[in-house]
Formats: C-alpha cells, sequence, structure tokens
C-alpha cells in the first residue's frame, strides 16, 4: 500500500480542513500472477510469468513472480528469453478472444477484491489491479481509540497527527512526521481496516 500525499496548494487556494483526506493507493502485488496461482496451486512458490500475445517468441511477459524475478526475469522480455535465463520458469499465457486479450478471469478476480476493500472504505478503482481507498474515517477512529479524546475538525492534515496516545491527554499536542516515532502507521497497525485490506 503506498501513502499518497501531496504538497499543500498556496494559502489562497488551500483545501478546507473539514474537506481534507487521507487516502492510500492500493497497488496489488503480481496481481495477475496471482490470479493464476489461485487457479493452478501447482504453480505456487514457482518462478512463473504472465505472457500474452507475440506465441512466435514465448508470448510479452506483463507479470513476473518474485521467484522468477531473482533469475533475472522482468516485464516486457519475451518468454522464449525469460526461459534462457530461467530453465524451470512456468508461462500461463492469457487466453485470447477474436485476436485480443481475455482478460475475463482477471477482470473477476479485480472485482473480487475491490468488493471486499469496499466493505471497509469507499474505493475508487484506478485499474485493474489498483485502487484508491479513502482511510480517513478509519483512521480517525484509530486515533480517537487509542488516545480517548475527540478529534478537533482538521486534526487530520496531511503532515501531522493529533491525539497520539503517549502524550499527555491533558494537553493539546501536534506531532510532525518528521520528529514523531509513529503517525499513520501507528495509526493504523492492528486496525480493522489494515487488518481487513
Amino acid at each position: 500500500i503506498g501513502l499518497q500525499q501531496s504538497v499543500a496548494p498556496p494559502p489562497d487556494t488551500r483545501m478546507d480542513p473539514a474537506q481534507q483526506r487521507v487516502v492510500a493507493l492500493v497497488d496489488m502485488d503480481c496481481f495477475y500472477v496471482q490470479v493464476e496461482q489461485r487457479l493452478r496451486p501447482e504453480l505456487k512458490n514457482k518462478p512463473v510469468v504472465v505472457a500474452q500475445y507475440k506465441t512466435w517468441r514465448g508470448g510479452g511477459i506483463i507479470a513476473v513472480s518474485y521467484e522468477a524475478r531473482a533469475f533475472g526475469v522482468t516485464r516486457n522480455m519475451f518468454a522464449n528469453d525469460a526461459k534462457k535465463l530461467c530453465a524451470e520458469l512456468e508461462v500461463a499465457r492469457v487466453s485470447e478472444s477474436h485476436g485480443k486479450a481475455d482478460l475475463t478471469k482477471y477482470r473477476e478476480a479485480s472485482v473480487e477484491v475491490m468488493e471486499i476493500m469496499s466493505r471497509f472504505a469507499v474505493v475508487e478503482r484506478a485499474s485493474i489491479d489498483e485502487a484508491y481507498i479513502d482511510l480517513t474515517d478509519a483512521v480517525q477512529k484509530r486515533i480517537q481509540d487509542m488516545a480517548g479524546l475527540p478529534i478537533p475538525e482538521g486534526a487530520l492534515q496531511s503532515t501531522y497527527v493529533q491525539g497520539y496516545p503517549h502524550l499527555n491527554p491533558t494537553e493539546e499536542h501536534s506531532l510532525t512526521k518528521g520528529n514523531s516515532p509513529g503517525t499513520l502507521s501507528v495509526v493504523l497497525e492492528n486496525s480493522e481496516c489494515s487488518s481487513g485490506v
């Protein structure tokens, strides 16, 4: 998960604190490979690539497992060339329909993951294996649970977290990312949202 954080705009265009959000970019790791491994469990823990088109060269590689990466196999290689680097490489091919790649099984898996994530937060799909997930409510709730204090409007600004639990609850504090041992990673640790995703 990559946390998206933007630089604050000039004061005259600054977003109202009440509208500021905590948004994460979820990028599903080795997505096409994982779909194939779920359908074919015998491929798990093996060097695997997913290839499409260009059958005369084994197909162009669009996804590579970590086991295959260890041999130097990368995306955009041809499968035949990749097999020279890794003799035991398993090649899963994207099926074709009417001369085009048939991504049905990958799209169905994507929908399944998006539906699971949407149980925990608002999700906006960015691509077949990426989505933006709004963690604002989860973060606010987590901070409240950790500190036992109400979170004032605007507390979740992009570079500050208020209500950190190791502070004196009778005083108002603000921790910057630069000097805090915690911040968002601590806020989300063991939270319902982080365990669900």
